[in-house]
């Protein structure tokens, strides 16, 4: 064995025990948002590593089972990321099993063939020694190459939704999502280089290598940032617990966030599963006397509630957002449930009234 091969075992277990390490860390926190779909993506990666580490070190008879293990953690890396990617976005992928389903029968068929070692996974399997190492050498059948575009297709949009998260997140959140992002973009560097062959060392595999640089990422939001903390956790919470209804936009009229007494008051009003991302305009577009007060710039105004949905007087107050240099940037809208209010103001105008009208007309 060459002094390549040799480091390059070394490195391999430094991230093998680093990631568990990080697993043991995560697991701690996965009840928290994003918690458990980030578990899945460090045990994707401790697969990799792993199973790379003992089929390099095991007898050639062994190799190819170890290779395919090592398979389990590379066709499920996608989706767990892409879970990862929901969660941060504040969906949930596993409530819409059909879509699980339908997502994962590419992973699971890849899986499946690789097993049963037919042409169509793998047109040649050879061993070749490579720095001293005995390493399995193949040549990729055609559904590999299908494959592969649907799980950078899959990776394509969980970055676009953590990369929309960042764009859209508190300044205390933001830095915590965007670790997640530079850590899941080294990940992706290095599977690209193993793909395109561009590492220096190929056959070996570069990716499980930039394991390491991904999971200091990780521990360095978990611990400098706390990231999945319980700050964000306290504000999401409290957030929620706000009995008014409270919705945050952006300039172009888009909601950034909102709490879940916005989503009670707000949901009758259009048929979609969340309010993350849609025009403000578009989900009052049947509450025409709020769309008007909203196109008017008014800062606080009151307004009823479309007659089809019951007899409730809200009072709404705007508050402007504007940006570090001073730009407007947004707007925080509150919105308030007086109907109980109103109504005893009107009862104890209309005792007022009653007494004077006597009075006038004795």
């Amino acid at each position: 064995m060459t002094w390549v091969g040799a480091a390059y075992l070394i490195v391999l277990g430094l991230s093998t025990i680093l990631g568990m390490a990080l697993v043991g860390v995560a697991l701690r926190r996965r009840d928290l948002p994003g918690g458990a779909p980030l578990v899945a993506v460090i045990c994707c990666m401790l697969v990799r590593c792993a199973a790379y580490l003992i089929e390099l070190l095991a007898a050639d008879a062994d190799k190819l089972l170890w290779y395919n293990l090592r398979q389990a953690g590379v066709v499920a890396l996608p989706l767990a990321v892409l879970t990862l990617g929901y969660e941060v976005y504040r969906q949930k992928i596993w409530t819409h099993w059909r879509l699980t389903a339908l997502l994962s029968i590419v992973p699971l068929i890849t899986l499946l063939l690789g097993f049963v070692d037919l042409p169509l996974v793998r047109e040649f399997t050879t061993i070749d020694t490579v720095f001293g190492l005995r390493v399995i050498v193949t040549q990729r059948g055609p559904w590999i190459a299908i494959s592969t575009v649907y799980f950078y297709f899959i990776y394509t949009i969980a970055l676009v939704l953590l990369i929309e998260s960042v764009r859209s997140a508190l300044p205390g959140h933001r830095t915590q999502v965007g670790m997640l992002v530079v850590g899941l973009l080294v990940i992706l560097t290095g599977n690209l280089m193993d793909l395109l062959a561009a590492n220096p060392i190929s056959p070996l595999r570069s990716g499980v290598l930039l394991f390491i640089p991904a999971t200091v990422i990780f521990m360095y939001g978990l611990y400098r940032y706390q990231q999945l903390g319980m700050l964000p956790v306290a504000r999401e919470h409290v957030f929620d617990a706000i009995a008014d209804a409270v919705i945050v936009v952006d300039f172009a009229g888009r909601v950034l966030d909102s709490n879940q007494s916005a989503r009670r008051v707000f949901g009758p009003l259009w048929s979609g599963e969340r309010m993350i991302g849609l025009s403000i305009m578009d989900i009052v577009r049947e509450w025409p006397e709020f769309q008007e007060q909203l196109e008017s710039g008014a800062a606080k105004f009151d307004v009823a509630y479309p007659e089809y949905l019951g007899q409730t007087t809200f009072e709404v107050d705007v508050t402007q957002l504007a940006d570090v240099r001073g730009h407007p940037a947004g707007r925080v809208l509150l919105v308030n449930d007086v109907t109980a209010q109103r109504a005893a103001f009107n009862l104890i105008a209309e005792r007022e009234r009653i007494p004077r009208a006597s009075a006038l007309h004795p």
